[in-house]
C-alpha cells in the first residue's frame, strides 16, 4: 500500500488485501475501457469528424466508466484483512 499511485480510495487503505484487489480490478477496467476508447478514436479519425474536441467525448466517458466500475467494486469489499472475502469478490471478476 502506498499513497502515490493506484486507486486511492479509503477502502483500499483498510487492508493490504483490499489494496491489491482494488488496484488489480481497476487496472483491468482501465485496460478494457482503453481498448474501447482507442477503437472509437480510430473510428472518429476514419469518419473525419469536424471538431478535434469530439475526440474528448470517448476519453471522458471511458475514463469515468472505468473509475465508476472500480469504485463500485471497492464498495463491495469488506473492511478487513480477510483474504477470503477479497477472493469471493474477485470470483465475480472471472478469476
Amino acid at each position: 500500500m502506498n499513497r502515490f499511485y493506484g486507486f486511492r480510495v479509503s477502502k483500499a487503505f483498510t487492508s493490504d488485501a483490499n489494496w491489491y484487489a482494488i488496484n488489480k480490478y481497476g487496472a483491468k477496467a482501465l485496460i478494457l475501457w482503453s481498448i474501447v476508447m482507442i477503437s472509437s478514436g480510430v473510428l472518429f479519425l476514419l469518419l473525419g469528424l469536424p471538431s478535434p474536441l469530439a475526440g474528448l467525448i470517448p476519453l471522458v466517458l471511458c475514463t469515468a466508466a472505468a473509475i465508476g466500475q472500480t469504485l463500485r467494486f471497492a464498495g463491495q469489499l469488506k473492511n478487513s484483512n480477510d483474504e477470503k472475502a477479497v477472493e469471493q469478490v474477485n470470483q465475480g471478476d472471472g478469476e
